[in-house]
């Protein structure tokens, strides 16, 4: 049986599950229905009464898929149901760690101009295919197609580093490219009145469609300025372990950002006295319950609303994705390990702990950095992580 074979079948089943559980859904629970009906008036109203935007870039078939997608998170901005609006935040806290490991992945030397090299096209696909069907897809192919998916415990440690190396220009700029192409617009819809008004809001809602293209036009214009005022080393002078310790940084400082938006979640429900202290009193109670608990996909009830529609799909987007992260790093443990099924087992335990400390998508991208680790170690022993 070929390698990979049992994974890339688990990965396919995740993302047909999620089809199942996130766009079938949709047409049983009487969100679909509650859209339709919404298009149907004239004007168009969102779920605050506003007006809907018509025109975006002028080009009607991008527009109608535009105007679909800013009624899809207007109520998420403006907190129409708060719970959506606070699985958003944790949601998007789990993007920036998952999002980058498309980057970093992309980056690699050994992937250089293989179906893993560019990001932005990883990350619009799964903008307008849901992220819990197009993600397996994703951590399929590169199983199959990645040649780092290829090396195993009998690869030299060196060829493995060699693969792994990323530039350091790249490395440096890439945190901060995360934060204008990912954070900023992901902030920019959430300001409130008067300060933004809604048609200022329903642009920022559309632009941040297009955050994966943000991230990576950001990423090349802060590492052509690095290169050209010479504040990072030539990728030519440095080793390929050096470079693979640059990462750290970058490892640590996406990780922290995760964490933070996985704790401050966490925080924010557990103790009302802290949540009134930064939206003063909510007259929904806000629970874990009705935050992360998803209605049946097997007996679905019909919602109610629009936004209670949209926060169920975004429950099953974020844990079908996660799900694949989960199945793609048990995998990439299991190969490298020399077949080894603890090696496996002890890479679902690390997530699920980590997971605890830094939600999910942190987690996996923990589980990318302590394959560089290994990596290094083979060459220069156990060290201490900068």
């Amino acid at each position: 049986m070929p390698r990979f074979a049992v994974s890339t079948l688990a990965l396919l089943a995740i993302s047909a599950l999620g089809y199942v559980s996130i766009l079938g859904l949709t047409e049983r629970n009487g969100w679909r229905e509650l859209m339709k009906k919404g298009a149907e008036q004239k004007p168009i109203l969102l779920a605050t009464g506003e007006v809907l935007r018509t025109e975006y870039t002028g080009v009607e078939g991008v527009d109608g898929m535009l105007r679909i997608l800013v009624r899809f998170f207007y109520s998420v901005v403006v907190a129409e149901r708060p719970e959506l609006s606070v699985f958003s935040v944790y949601f998007i806290g789990q993007i920036f760690s998952l999002h980058a490991i498309l980057v970093l992945e992309g980056l690699r030397a050994g992937n250089k101009w293989t179906a893993v090299y560019l990001p932005a096209f990883w990350g619009m696909a799964y903008q307008m295919v849901p992220f819990g069907i197009t993600f397996p897809i994703y951590c399929a192919a590169s199983l199959l197609l990645s040649p780092l998916s290829k090396t195993s415990k009998s690869t030299p440690a060196r060829t493995k580093l060699e693969a792994l190396s990323i530039d350091p220009a790249r490395l440096s700029t890439m945190t901060t490219a995360m934060l204008l192409g990912l954070a900023v617009p992901s902030v920019l819809p959430c300001l409130t009145s008067p300060l933004i008004s809604s048609d200022r809001r329903q642009i920022y809602i559309a632009i941040w469609q297009i955050f994966p293209i943000c991230v990576s036009m950001s990423h090349h214009v802060l590492t052509l300025f690095v290169r050209i005022l010479g504040l990072a080393p030539e990728s030519s002078s440095q080793s390929a372990a050096k470079k693979v310790r640059c990462a750290r940084t970058t490892y640590h400082q996406i990780i922290t950002l995760s964490a933070l938006a996985h704790l401050g979640t966490i925080a924010f429900i557990a103790f009302p006295g802290f949540r009134e202290l930064l939206v003063g009193q909510s007259a929904e109670p806000i629970t874990f319950d009705n935050v992360f608990h998803a209605m049946s996909v097997v007996n679905p009830h019909q919602v109610a609303t629009i936004a209670e529609g949209t926060q169920t799909l975004l429950q099953y987007d974020m844990y079908f994705g996660c799900a694949a992260a989960l199945a793609w790093v048990m995998s990439l443990s299991y190969a490298g390990a020399g077949s080894s099924v603890s090696a496996a087992v002890g890479a679902a335990v690390k997530l699920a702990l980590r997971s605890l400390l830094v939600g999910p998508g942190g987690a996996t991208l923990w589980a990318f950095w302590d394959r560089d680790e290994e990596a290094l170690a083979g060459v220069e022993g156990p060290k201490k992580r900068a």
